[in-house]
C-alpha cells in the first residue's frame, strides 16, 4: 500500500500498514544522528548510503539484501556497519524497530568469513544476548535468513523450550548463538557450550536486560569470553546503570546515537489517543475501535496488538472479539511455549488479526 504524505495515518491505514509489514519511512535524518569517538568527541563518521557502499560484505550478503527489497540501509546500519567492519567496539542508541539486528549480524558474518571461522573447530563465532525468548527467536530468524547464503547456522537458546532440541542443533555446528542469559548459563555450567572462539559479542536491548535483573548472569557469561573480541552494545535508553555496564565491558567504543542525543524521545511516528471510561464499557469500546479499523472484515490484511493488565482480562477480551467475528488469540504467562509460538505465527500469517497480551 502507498502511505499518505503530510498527514497522520487513520486507524484503518495504520492497521493495514502493520498487516502488510509497511513502515512509514520517516526515519531519522542525518542531522538527527550523532557519532562520538572513544573520547566522546563528535566525529564526521563514514556512512554507507547504499548497499553498494558495503562492498566489504560478502557478495552473497549484498545480493540477499537487495532481493529482500530494502531500499537502503537504515540509519543505525549506515553508521555502524563501517565501524563494525573495522573491528571497533560500538554503543548503538536507537529505538526498537530501527534495523539494529542486521546492524550487528552482518559485520559478525563478514568477520567470520574473513577469518575462515569454522564452528566444528572454533565453536560459535558470534554471541548475541537477548532479554526475551521472543526477541531471541526473531534474531535467530534473521540470522538464518541472511546467513543461509554463506552456509552459516544459528541456534537460539532460551527457557520454556526443550534443552535437548537446542543442544542437538548446537552440536551440528553453530556459527551464531542467540541466547537469553539464563538458559545460556545453564548450558555453560553443564559444560555443554564453549565460548572461547567468540569473535563478536552483542548485547541487544541491554537496558531491558538490566531492567529484568540479568546483570549477574551477564557478568557470568562475560567471564567465559575471550578478552580479545569485538563488542557491540545496543540500547534504546542510556541511563546511569546502562552506562556503567558499557564502560566496564567495551574497549574505547564509538557511540552512534539515532534521534535525540542522550535520552531518546518517543517514536514520532506514533499518534497516541487517550479514552477514559468505566470498566463496563471498555471491552465494547475496544471492539468498536477495531471494527472502525476494518479488522472485522475477513478480507482485510490489517492487524492490531492489544495489551491488557491481567491474564483474566486478556482471555475475556479475546473471547469477546471472537464473538464479534474478529479472529484473535492471546499471549500471557499461563500459555506454554508452543501456544506462544502458535500465536506469533498466526499473527504473522494473518490467521489472527488482534493478539492480546
Amino acid at each position: 500500500m502507498k502511505l499518505p504524505e503530510g498527514r497522520p495515518l487513520t486507524l484503518a491505514e495504520a492497521c493495514e500498514a502493520a498487516g502488510r509489514g509497511v513502515t512509514t519511512g520517516q526515519t531519522a535524518q542525518d542531522d538527527e544522528v550523532q557519532v562520538l569517538d572513544p573520547d566522546e568527541a563528535p566525529v564526521k563518521a563514514e556512512k554507507f548510503s547504499s548497499f553498494d557502499d558495503a562492498d566489504e560484505f560478502p557478495r552473497e550478503i549484498r545480493e540477499e539484501l537487495k532481493s529482500a527489497g530494502f531500499p537502503a540501509p537504515s540509519q543505525i546500519q549506515a553508521y555502524t556497519w563501517p565501524l563494525g567492519l573495522r573491528g571497533k567496539d560500538i554503543i548503538g542508541i536507537a529505538a526498537t524497530g530501527s534495523g539494529k539486528t542486521l546492524a550487528f549480524l552482518l559485520p559478525a558474518f563478514a568477520q567470520m568469513m574473513e577469518e575462515n571461522h569454522r564452528p566444528e573447530r572454533d565453536g560459535a563465532g558470534a554471541l548475541v544476548m537477548s532479554p526475551t525468548r521472543e526477541l531471541a527467536q526473531q534474531t535467530e530468524a534473521e540470522a538464518q535468513r541472511f546467513g543461509k547464503c554463506l552456509g552459516f547456522r544459528c541456534v537460539a537458546m532460551y527457557g520454556g523450550a526443550p534443552k535437548g532440541d537446542q543442544m542437538a542443533r548446537y552440536r551440528q555446528g553453530c556459527h551464531t548463538i542467540v541466547a537469553c542469559p539464563g538458559r545460556l548459563n545453564d548450558f555453560l555450567e553443564g559444560g555443554q557450550v564453549r565460548l572461547d572462539g567468540v569473535l563478536k559479542l552483542v548485547l541487544d536491548e541491554a537496558d531491558r536486560m538490566l531492567d529484568m535483573g540479568f546483570e549477574p548472569q551477564i557478568r557470568k557469561i562475560l567471564a567465559r569470553l575471550p578478552r580479545k573480541r569485538h563488542t557491540l552494545f545496543f540500547t534504546a535508553t542510556w541511563p546511569k546503570e546502562v552506562r556503567k555496564l558499557a564502560s566496564e565491558i567495551l574497549n574505547r567504543p564509538y557511540k552512534v546515537m539515532i534521534g535525540n542525543r542522550e535520552v531518546l524521545k518517543g517514536n514520532q511516528d506514533i499518534t497516541q489517543i487517550v479514552k477514559c471510561m468505566d470498566a463496563f464499557n471498555k471491552n465494547r469500546e475496544i471492539v468498536n475501535t477495531l471494527r472502525e479499523a476494518g479488522l472485522t472484515n475477513p478480507s482485510a490484511s490489517g492487524k492490531a496488538l492489544v495489551f491488557c493488565n491481567t491474564k483474566r482480562m486478556c482471555e475475556n477480551l479475546s473471547n469477546d472479539l471472537h464473538r464479534q467475528g474478529l479472529p484473535c488469540t492471546s499471549i500471557h504467562g499461563d500459555k506454554d511455549q508452543r501456544q506462544r509460538e502458535d500465536a506469533l505465527h498466526g499473527l504473522k500469517s494473518g490467521r489472527y488479526k488482534a493478539p492480546g497480551s
